[in-house]
């Protein structure tokens, strides 16, 4: 039993986090398709996603496939442009600076026709150079948690939020093993991580 509703509780997480992407996916559908008609020839329309973290994170790969498989009946032909902010890796403000400046320069020619960004650092920078440097073009924001407090954002920005509440995830487990004593709870040290 206890196997069971342990197995339940994983599904429900991956349940959530898999509707995040199908509902980002949604939101990105509707940006990029038009009704197909016969005289129609496939233009082209490009795509940058900006992630919080390198493709070596899961969720990376759950989003690319969602957003794949939603788009392939576009009307378009889309080109991806996949760039990760590794704050992580590259934590100090003087890193992630640079790493700022290098896609600002990167798409100063190639403007994307919208933007996705994957977790809180991706949508800050959106949110301090999108007038500047990327004026309207289509924001789509997907976080993992809910919106900061200070989230304020023109109409060019839209998206989908979820909650991995590690509160209740704690509480089902305790009530699974009532008997427990102590706890470890292993997480990075990264802004990203704490905020998780």
């Amino acid at each position: 039993g206890t196997h069971l509703d342990y197995g339940k509780n994983v599904g429900k997480s991956f349940s959530r986090t898999h509707s995040i992407a199908t509902l980002l996916c949604t939101l990105v559908f509707c940006f990029l398709v038009q009704p197909i008609t016969s005289a129609q020839s496939k233009e082209v329309r490009r795509a940058l996603i900006l992630y919080e973290v390198g493709p070596s994170y899961p969720l990376v790969d759950l989003i690319n496939e969602g957003i794949k498989t939603t788009l392939h009946s576009s009307s378009y032909r889309i080109e991806f442009y996949r760039e990760y902010m590794e704050t992580v890796l590259f934590s100090s403000p003087a890193d992630q600076q640079l790493i700022r400046e290098h896609y600002v320069h990167k798409y100063q020619t190639h403007i994307p026709d919208v933007i996705i960004t994957v977790g809180p650092s991706p949508l800050r920078f959106m949110i301090e150079t999108h007038k500047t440097s990327f004026p309207g073009v289509p924001v789509i924001f997907c976080l993992p948690n809910r919106l900061p407090g200070d989230f304020t954002a023109d109409s060019d920005f839209t998206g989908v939020e979820g909650d991995t509440a590690p509160a209740e995830t704690l509480e089902a487990a305790l009530r699974l093993l009532p008997g427990t004593k102590r706890l470890v709870v292993v997480g990075g040290t990264s802004s990203f991580d704490r905020q998780q």
